[in-house]
């Protein structure tokens, strides 16, 4: 016995008409053969791709049948990380056949999207990359008519879009796994997929359920025989109300459970459990279930911003804050800048390193000789000379305003060497009359020895 009762259509949006392009949706739902498991895979091929129908064909359907085999391992092995593994690899051999069938690397001509689940009587889980969406829940007897029946949607998996609306992400894109969701889900009655052109009718804002249109839908199909839903939902999908909502190709599926049967119902109400949420973000899952545990995808993640890392002048700005650390930053200052001071004052310094000190001491190990004058030059004193380069010296180091007193300086400074050198000429004239004098002493002193002698000669010779 089925556990399951399933419909589903797709239709050909009025823009494909218009151009002629076919339909590049495609939908494949199977049940196990002991009817508690049933796979449902829908596609949306891009429009913009050459073998956009080629690929999500393919899609839907290889993923229909591995999913389905889950089913099967799951009678005997406890669910775990093991699904996560599992889905990834089927995700690796569909671009594997996608690229042999292109002969290339490139399968950009293959772009579609995924959204598939798996799901028994105690629950499932989902899979989803790009648009689309995914909505599902419980059913309980209305309390107040016997004969009405309330739809609680407790599960749900959003449309993910690029940075425009009419931009997603497809399964046969290089960073695909950065997009690839597998949520599990817990116990639910009904399931409603959707392609992105589906997705008008049952999502208001591409966000929130539209609760209007689900009950209308449901209460429609709960009127139709079972073997004429798809066909009902078809001529749903193809009325001039869903067209205008939409010119996009359309797909829409739901899976209902046996206990939908119980029910003679002749009215519908939903209830939507979930936050609101206006927009939609893609993240992974890691809710769990009572049966599906441990399935959130450890892949990448949504990148995390880089941690505000405080600085010194924000640990300051706070401490500023408390009076006792005000202090205690005061009384460290204080101290930094009394130690800094006595450190100064007591650091002996270096005459050499000083230019005062270097422009008016001279060198004590080489100390300069007196330069000799010749006869006719002015003799001048060396320690002049020394001065007078010293004063050079120093006018060249000080700094340009000081122009001025290095000039008045100067100036008294040759003023003192012409009155030196008036002295040392007017010694120098005085030594040299002395010397005279004494020379003329000595030849008169000469003169008179040598006359004497004659003298004493001219005796002896007369005796």
């Amino acid at each position: 016995m089925n556990f399951w009762n399933i419909a589903g259509a797709k239709v050909q949006g009025p823009s494909h008409v218009q151009t002629g392009t076919p339909c590049q949706d495609a939908f494949v739902t199977q049940v196990s053969s002991d009817g508690q498991w049933v796979s449902l895979v829908v596609s949306d091929g891009a429009g913009s791709a050459a073998r956009a129908e080629e690929g999500s064909k393919l899609v839907t359907q290889i993923f229909s049948e591995k999913l389905l085999e889950i089913a099967n391992l799951l009678n005997t092995r406890p669910p775990g990380g093991w699904i996560n593994d599992y889905v990834i690899q089927q995700m690796v051999d569909v671009r594997e056949l996608l690229r042999k069938k292109a002969g290339t690397d490139d399968i950009k001509d293959f772009h579609c999207t995924l959204v598939a689940s798996l799901v028994g009587p105690s629950g499932g889980f989902l899979i989803h990359i790009g648009d689309g969406s995914l909505i599902g829940g419980t059913v309980e007897e209305g309390l107040s008519d016997p004969k009405s029946l309330h739809l609680k949607i407790n599960v749900q998996s959003k449309p993910e879009n690029g940075e425009y609306a009419n931009e997603t992400f497809f399964v046969t894109e290089k960073d695909w796994i950065k997009h690839l969701r597998i949520t599990p889900i817990g116990k639910v009655d009904w399931l409603l997929l959707a392609t992105d052109g589906g997705c008008a009718l049952c999502l208001k804002n591409e966000s929130s359920p539209q609760i209007s249109n689900i009950e209308e839908m449901v209460q429609y199909l709960l009127k139709t025989p079972e073997e004429n839903r798809s066909k009902a939902i078809e001529s749903w999908l193809g009325t001039d109300g869903a067209k205008q909502l939409s010119n996009d190709d359309k797909t829409f599926v739901i899976c209902m459970s046996n206990k939908f049967q119980v029910f003679d119902a002749h009215q519908i109400k939903v209830t939507n459990l979930l936050p609101e949420v206006t927009t939609s973000a893609p993240v992974i899952s890691s809710a769990t279930s009572p049966v599906i545990k441990n399935l959130a995808f450890q892949g990448p993640a949504t990148p995390v911003l880089p941690k505000f890392e405080p600085t010194i002048g924000t640990y300051l700005a706070k401490s500023m804050q408390n009076p006792f650390n005000l202090k205690m930053i005061f009384f460290v200052m204080l101290a930094l800048a009394v130690s800094t001071g006595t450190l100064l004052m007591t650091t002996p310094v270096n005459k050499a390193d000083s230019p005062m000190e270097t422009a008016t001491i001279p060198s004590q190990s080489q100390p300069k000789e007196p330069k000799m004058k010749t006869e006719g030059e002015v003799i001048t004193d060396p320690k002049q000379e020394v001065k007078q380069e010293n004063t050079q010296e120093i006018a060249k180091e000080r700094p340009k305003e000081n122009t001025k007193a290095t000039s008045d300086t100067d100036k008294l400074d040759a003023q003192k060497s012409e009155s030196n050198d008036g002295d040392v000429v007017k010694k120098s004239t005085q030594k040299s009359a002395n010397t005279n004098k004494a020379d003329t002493k000595l030849k008169d002193n000469s003169d008179a020895r040598h006359k004497s002698q004659n003298t004493q000669t001219d005796s002896s010779l007369n005796n």
